[in-house]
């Protein structure tokens, strides 16, 4: 577990593109026009970046240095000189500089976490690309970076790969906006880079191991962890996408009460938290089976207007998924997962389902439930799929 101590436990996710947004100035004379940049439309204040007020998680180390490599050509030249994302380029991606700050920003930045005990460490920050295209509608700016902690005898302890885009669309934007989207569209791939080192660097210490009476696994940006003596069910996050699911499905798992099964998944979820620290922000989950909502659904659907369950599919010109979101709307479908979530501030709302399955009451698992309440046994019902929940905080 020295790989693990290096690290300290904290796995960084640092919020290096925070906006504060203020009221919007027209521009002077001869400045280039105002954008706005997605999603916010169609008035949005100016957005500029501000360093997060939060302080920064410490990392055992006694140094931590910062080393730049682009092998890029050729590159254009900052956007400040040459305003990429304002001229069209015929949809072909042109190569553009890092911006002339970010090098000392993130030196900086780094030059705090570091204990003062621990190794030397260079944070090497690799550009794979970073390009702008724009057309006479849009445009966009995306960077890819790789982030390797190398040790002092030049060997690589982890490395973590990121990267970040931001879209503009319609008037052009002041010359201060594109040097503020060119220094955090950087600054946030960096920060995704940097934080999956981070991850590596744990990994090494926890793949596949019994940790602590749990088995935590990492594949790509995706960390699964399942109890060690209980593979079925288990957790799945996605540090890219923010994306909590719960998943019992694979073969050979046997089917687990939902009742015990969020149970576990709580067990789970706070060593998860641990294991990830800052890391762990989920924005959305995923249930692969969850009979107790299906069950309201299903009752909801035969008393709806918009269902016709003779055939099974909704009246209106509307999708079966479309129809099962809007039926799963009432927050009280969800309670199980609403209590799951509460400890970490978070609200679920159904947003998406998958692969809706439609039955006769008589071929759904909860038939029994479904007669007592009066239903029919030919009456045909949604009663299955993958559910997914936006999060947002309580």
């Amino acid at each position: 577990m020295g790989t693990f101590r290096v690290i300290g436990g904290v796995l960084a996710y640092w919020a290096l593109l925070a906006c504060a947004c203020t009221s919007t100035q027209a521009p002077q004379r001869g400045a280039i026009q105002k954008a706005q940049i997605l999603p916010l439309a169609p008035e949005r204040p100016r957005c500029r970046y501000e360093p997060p007020s939060a302080p920064l998680p410490a990392l055992r180390a006694h140094t931590l240095l910062l080393e730049i490599r682009d092998g890029r050509m050729p590159v254009r030249s900052d956007l400040d000189e040459v305003p990429v994302l304002v001229q069209s380029t015929g949809s072909r991606a042109l190569e553009v500089t890092l911006h002339r700050d970010v090098k000392s920003e993130i030196q900086a930045r780094i030059s705090k976490l570091a204990q003062g005990d621990g190794p030397d460490l260079t944070v090497v920050l690799d550009v794979q690309s970073m390009n702008a295209w724009s057309s006479t509608s849009k445009g966009e700016l995306h960077a890819v970076f790789e982030v390797s902690l190398a040790l002092p005898d030049g060997s690589t302890l982890a490395r973590g790969r990121g990267r970040a885009s931001r879209q503009i669309e319609g008037p052009p934007y002041d010359a201060q906006e594109l040097d503020d989207l060119h220094r955090g569209v950087g600054l946030e791939a960096f920060d995704a880079a940097f934080n999956s080192a981070l991850l590596g660097a744990a990994d090494q210490a926890l793949q596949g191991q019994a940790d602590g009476g749990f088995k935590v696994e990492r594949s790509g940006d995706t960390v699964s962890i399942a109890r060690a003596s209980q593979p079925c069910p288990w957790l799945e996050y996605s540090v890219e996408w923010h994306g909590l699911r719960y998943r019992s499905d694979r073969v050979g798992c046997e089917r687990v009460p939902l009742a015990q099964g969020l149970s576990i998944a709580a067990q789970l979820m706070s060593r998860l938290q641990q294991v990830l620290g800052a890391s762990f922000s989920p924005r959305s989950f995923g249930l692969n089976d969850y009979p107790e909502l299906y069950e309201r659904v299903a009752r909801a659907a035969v008393r709806s207007r918009d269902w016709d369950k003779q055939r099974g599919r909704p009246r209106a010109a509307k999708s079966v998924n479309a129809l099962v979101v809007e039926l799963a709307a009432d927050p009280t479908f969800s309670a199980e997962v609403a209590v799951l979530l509460a400890p970490l501030g978070l609200a679920p709302r159904v947003s998406n389902v998958e692969k809706v399955f439609v039955g006769a009451v008589h071929e759904t698992p909860f038939a029994a439930v479904l007669q007592a309440a009066g239903l029919s046994e030919k009456d045909r019902v949604p009663y299955a799929s993958i559910v997914w929940f936006e999060l947002s905080a309580l």
